[in-house]
């Protein structure tokens, strides 16, 4: 427990851009050691795949890169976070409001079975940032957005 507390104090310390940029690693780091994992008990992985031309590519890459974002972070982790927040019993309890968060996000990434927890522990990762900027009084929307996009940059870059 001594580990968490001294990576939670390590990244709270952080500027806000150097937390950004570490987020956006941990969510790229966590999905490649799930599609390792995947591999190596081979479980199939299916993700949100789409056939695009390229009329469509920059559609895709606008929704991908700034739309989606924007709207899961104003619905899965805003929302969300000041709804459960208003609940007495959850007030104050960070580790409930977070798993309840990721839990959202990731049933709302249906694509698979693998695609929903992937995107539950990607959920994690930026309901905490939420949590972790909307205390020191940055907005945690526009961290959390950025941390969001970054990752869904590199995904779309990948993939």
């Amino acid at each position: 427990m001594k580990f968490i507390y001294k990576i939670n104090s390590f990244l709270q310390e952080l500027h806000p851009f150097k937390f950004i940029l570490i987020m956006t690693l941990c969510t790229i780091l966590s999905s490649a050691m799930l599609g390792l994992l995947s591999f190596i008990f081979n479980i199939e992985i299916s993700e949100a795949t789409s056939e695009t031309s390229k009329s469509s590519m920059f559609l895709n890459f606008v929704v991908a890169i700034i739309i989606a974002p924007l709207l899961e972070t104003l619905i899965y982790q805003y929302a969300v976070i000041k709804l459960l927040r208003k609940v007495k019993i959850l007030k104050n309890n960070n580790y409930i409001i977070i798993l309840i968060c990721s839990i959202l996000f990731g049933l709302s990434h249906t694509y698979s079975l693998s695609y929903v927890i992937n995107t539950t522990i990607i959920g994690i990762i930026l309901a905490y940032s939420f949590i972790t900027y909307e205390k020191k009084g940055i907005p945690p929307f526009l961290i959390v957005c950025a941390i969001h996009s970054l990752r869904n940059l590199f995904s779309f870059v990948v993939i």
